[in-house]
């Protein structure tokens, strides 16, 4: 299958960040002065960002730089956030279609990542363990402080497994083996994010 020996698209060590990040790009300044900084910072993804740039250029606003920030990150987040209805894997999570179904590039890159972690760490990473998520009360839904029977979490783990979830570059599509495996991308998503803006930004 496509996604049992992936190309790493991008650094892995990248996709494995903290869930805050921050970007230091630039010069150090030359010593004798503070050097010019643009720095700011918000919210994406259930967490917040921020951005800093050393020394930039005259011409450089923070405006522009704000702008193409947000931009990105609300790319990333109509792909892959789990808290958006509307996001393109919240449409396959919602789906019970266990056909090919068309998917961006990107979100297929990332699923690849994603797998190619599970398989090196034999399963203790696994972005289908989003009905678990949801269960115990970390997932967009508000469950307060209940806590979830035996015969509940059997029953979400029943369609959770990384080898559940299979893959195709070209044209880049999806699917799943189990009309209710659902898929998690928060531990990855905002690292591939990260990846992303440091590119732009340099």
């Amino acid at each position: 299958p496509d996604h049992m020996f992936p190309v790493i698209s991008h650094s892995l060590r990248h996709a494995l960040l903290p869930v805050t990040a921050a970007l230091l790009l630039g010069a150090c300044g030359n010593g004798d002065s503070e050097p010019a900084l643009i720095e700011f910072t918000g919210p994406t993804m259930g967490t917040y960002y921020s951005v800093k740039i050393a020394d930039p250029p005259d011409q450089l606003q923070s405006a522009t730089v704000r702008d193409l920030v947000e931009s990105e990150l609300e790319i990333v987040s109509r792909g892959m956030s789990t808290y958006d209805e509307t996001s393109e894997l919240s449409r396959f999570n919602n789906s019970r279609d266990t056909g090919w179904i068309p998917a961006s590039a990107a979100l297929v890159a990332v699923l690849r990542e994603a797998l190619y972690v599970s398989a090196l760490s034999n399963g203790a990473f696994d972005v289908t363990i989003a009905p678990l998520v949801d269960l115990w009360g970390f997932g967009p839904a508000d469950t307060g402080d209940r806590l979830p029977s035996a015969q509940e979490i059997e029953a979400a783990a029943a369609s959770t497994g990384y080898a559940r979830i299979s893959i195709r570059s070209a044209p880049p599509a999806l699917r799943k083996d189990h009309p209710d495996t659902r898929i998690d991308l928060s531990s990855i998503a905002k690292g591939y994010a990260v990846d992303v803006l440091a590119e732009k930004l340099e």
